[in-house]
């Protein structure tokens, strides 16, 4: 019936059905990423989840805790520099 329609499983889905495989590697990148998140210091990850994760602006996190948004840009930078580093490690 769907079938006939036109209608696949993908097209259900919306879109894409992941692989058993690709399921494996997102679940051991998204620990990886907790980890390496939970090896920042508090302020560290504050600013990495209000920024990234909630999408606040830098202007708006600036204002909340009393620095410029150049010097908020700054620290983003270096912590995610920070990240990188962490998840490319061998």
């Amino acid at each position: 019936m769907f079938a006939e329609a036109g209608v696949t499983l993908d097209r259900l889905a919306g879109g894409s059905v992941e692989s058993a495989e690709d399921a494996v590697l997102r679940a051991m990148l998204e620990k990886q990423a907790v980890t390496v998140f939970m090896e920042l210091n508090p302020d560290e990850r504050d600013l990495i989840q209000v920024l990234v994760i909630d999408g606040m602006t830098e202007r708006d996190y600036a204002a909340k805790i009393g620095l410029s948004q150049k010097g908020v840009n700054k620290r983003k930078v270096m912590i995610l520099k920070k990240l990188r580093k962490s998840v490319l490690k061998p």
